[in-house]
């Protein structure tokens, strides 16, 4: 199974980086974390440019996650400096990138 991770922080030593490392270390055998590290060129979000297909950043993150498993079993981890103040926000608006165990 493999699974995306996507740290919160674009800072090269990253605590929210290592936290994604080290939980690759721990997964259950069968269990691959793959760590998304192109979150920085991804342009901001603006509607008048969603098109298929999208800039060359866009579209890596989209396959990264087209080509994700959603384990339902395993707990959600959520990476970043606003991951706990926002995790229900985000949840409420239909984040589906990241389950909650």
């Amino acid at each position: 199974m493999r699974v995306l991770g996507i740290s919160g922080s674009l800072r090269q030593d990253s605590f929210n980086s290592g936290l994604l490392r080290a939980a690759a270390e721990l997964l259950p055998s069968g269990v691959e974390l793959e760590v998304f590290d192109g979150l920085k060129e991804i342009p901001p979000y603006d509607a008048d440019d969603d098109v298929a297909p999208g800039p060359a950043p866009v579209e890596a993150f989209r396959e990264a996650i087209a080509g994700a498993e959603r384990p339902h079993h395993l707990p959600g981890l959520r990476c970043g400096p606003d991951a706990a103040e926002h995790a229900r926000a985000r949840r409420e608006h239909g984040d589906g990138l990241v389950p909650d165990g």
